[in-house]
């Protein structure tokens, strides 16, 4: 393998696109050059119609376009791309995939939920280590993974922030009745993908979008950045206060909030509730937070690290 070999890793999902560019170094570690993300929320509308609109396709293939320039300009030898729950879910993914092939040049896999936790989890072990539960929650689905004697055992439930903010929310604020019904519906799937028989892991580590703003939220950070965000130790209390704050103001009110990215603004009270509610059933009063999910799996996978 080249000392310098640069490989690209992009996870399309429900709410937004990561970009992650790095370079195998000889000493055997990968040195992050370039990482980027953008919210195109690709799964507008899935929870209703199951199809990607077409405004949410143009959008996504725009940002798509933009991220093989990056790469082109990086001199990235190799790109791993891959789409999620939203694709999964799509019954006219393989139109987009076939239109995005013909203006970037980037083959875009579907991976399954298993799949989707795997990657997941091998970004989580490599820097928090084995006795971990790790927790993907996306925009169309939730992953959890972790290892029982020495086996990955995964499960994906299809409930994520966009999809159940799409189903549920129908009011702005949030009122009581639409929170319940939120509240009843994510306490149904969990409690089906519960097995109260096994004892949790050590410790949970909480991946992807959800996590990584709510620690920001916390931290008031006026940018965002990863050496403050990731590796973060959050209680479960903190998560609980930022949730009735967010709860309390409308989607307007809560694009002002230092650390909120606007475009999460909707649907960061389904993502928080979500978390909540796992880290209720499974026992934990703090999660540990990383921003490196699917794509630094798909990087780590790709150099067999």
């Amino acid at each position: 393998m080249s000392i310098k070999q640069r490989i690209a890793a992009i996870d399309i999902g429900t709410n937004s696109v990561l970009l992650t560019i790095a370079e195998y170094k000889e000493d055997g570690t990968i040195l992050p050059l370039h990482e980027e993300a953008h919210i195109t929320r690709l799964g507008e509308g899935l929870g209703n119609n199951e199809l990607f609109a077409s405004s949410a396709m143009e959008r996504t293939s725009t940002q798509l376009k933009l991220y093989a320039d990056t790469c082109h300009e990086y001199g990235v030898g190799k790109i791993r791309i891959v789409g999620t729950a939203a694709f999964r879910r799509s019954r006219n993914a393989d139109d987009f995939i076939r239109t995005v092939k013909e203006q970037t040049g980037l083959a875009i896999e579907i991976i399954s939920g298993e799949r989707e936790a795997e990657l997941s989890f091998s970004a989580a072990a490599h820097d928090f280590g084995e006795d971990i539960l790790a927790l993907d929650i996306g925009g169309g689905s939730t992953e959890f993974i972790w290892n029982t004697h020495h086996t990955l055992q995964t499960v994906s439930i299809p409930i994520g922030s966009v999809v159940l903010c799409e189903c549920y929310i129908h009011s702005d604020p949030i009122n009581d009745q639409d929170y319940q019904a939120l509240k009843a519906a994510i306490q149904s799937e969990l409690l089906a993908a519960h097995d109260s028989s096994r004892e949790a892991p050590k410790t949970l580590v909480a991946l992807a979008g959800t996590a990584t703003t709510l620690v920001a939220m916390h931290q008031r950070l006026e940018h965002y950045s990863h050496d403050q965000v990731h590796g973060s130790i959050v209680k479960r209390s903190t998560i609980e206060a930022i949730l009735t704050q967010l709860l309390a103001l409308t989607i307007e009110e809560r694009k002002q909030l230092p650390g909120l990215e606007p475009g999460r603004a909707d649907v960061i009270p389904i993502g928080a509730t979500l978390l909540c509610e796992t880290m209720d059933l499974f026992g934990y009063d703090q999660v540990t937070i990383s921003d490196r999910g699917v794509r630094w799996g798909l990087l780590y996978e790709a150099l067999g690290c």
